[in-house]
């Protein structure tokens, strides 16, 4: 099981699984390894690259959203000063 701490450090929970799990963890790695090359990666570079994860999968049903996304960010800590919500160029 993996635990997280709350706030106050004291107590701690158990963190959700999701119902992608599978996929939340891949693109995660995903996420990880670009950013550890210091490439800049926008939301629907994440969005895009998840829908090619859950096609390769079978999960049909799977939406990238908007939403989904914000969750994923969330999850996993990720702040807006390291992900670039939308990619100007």
């Amino acid at each position: 099981m993996q635990w997280e701490n709350c706030g106050n450090g004291k107590i701690k929970r158990e963190l959700k699984k999701t119902a992608n799990e599978d996929v939340n963890e891949i693109v995660w790695e995903w996420f990880v390894s670009v950013r550890a090359k210091n490439h800049r990666v926008s939301g629907p570079m994440v969005q895009e690259y998840v829908k090619q994860v859950a096609q390769k999968l079978g999960k049909t049903e799977f939406k990238a959203s908007n939403g989904w996304l914000e969750s994923f960010r969330k999850r996993h800590q990720i702040d807006l000063m390291n992900f670039v919500v939308n990619q100007v160029t």
